[in-house]
């Protein structure tokens, strides 16, 4: 994650995922984010600051996938 809480979109995982469903990364793209504990959607944006794609999503709403 960002120092801005932002998940990055240039992990393995991530460029694995984006490319395998073929989307391409846009300002404004919806997502679904998952990680070993939750899921949640996620809004895509370039971060001038980190210089790559992120993803903002609210911590309120991610999805348990805890049995």
């Amino acid at each position: 994650m960002t120092a801005d809480g932002k998940v990055r979109l240039n992990v393995i995982g991530s460029i694995r995922d984006l490319n395998r469903q073929g989307l391409v990364l846009t300002d404004g793209l919806v997502v679904r984010l998952y990680s070993e504990d939750f899921e949640v959607t996620g809004t895509v944006e370039f971060s001038e600051r980190e210089h790559m794609w992120v993803a903002s999503f609210s911590w309120d709403e991610r999805k348990s996938l805890d049995p």
